[in-house]
């Protein structure tokens, strides 16, 4: 979902926090799925708990599921991704029903890609969900 950059959001929910010694000392965050763009993992309606990416893990790890946000023209797309690390690179992978919908994206060790007209970058790590049974 693209949004504005200089839009801030007003829709305001509470999330259990995670209980977990692994996580004393960082801030947790949710975010709602809006979508299905990642449907093989959450569903619309789901909130992911996340933590700062590099606040929890020294480096890029293969396998995390990962919030990230992508810039390009003033708007600004959140999406959670599934991270892919190789001995050659690490890329972020789509985790929607139809993949095509987002191609996959190269990242540096530091969870980033830019280029002149778009910036990706790898915020935190999802370490929970939150799945309202009563709206199914």
């Amino acid at each position: 979902m693209w949004m504005d950059a200089n839009v801030p959001t007003a829709d305001v929910s509470t999330v259990p926090a995670v209980r977990d010694d692994r996580l004393e000392g960082l801030e947790q965050y949710a975010l709602r799925i809006e979508d299905d763009s990642a449907g093989r993992r959450v569903q619309k309606g789901d909130c992911v708990v996340c933590v700062p990416y590099f606040g929890f893990r020294r480096g890029l790890t293969h396998g995390d599921m990962v919030h990230c946000q992508r810039t390009r023209a003033g708007l600004v797309e959140t999406t959670i991704r599934r991270l892919v690390v190789t001995a050659q690179s690490a890329r972020l992978e789509s985790l929607a029903l139809d993949p095509v919908l987002l191609p996959p994206v190269e990242v540096d060790a530091q969870g980033r890609y830019e280029s002149p007209d778009e910036t990706v970058e790898v915020l935190g790590v999802v370490v929970a969900l939150h799945r309202n049974l009563l709206d199914e």
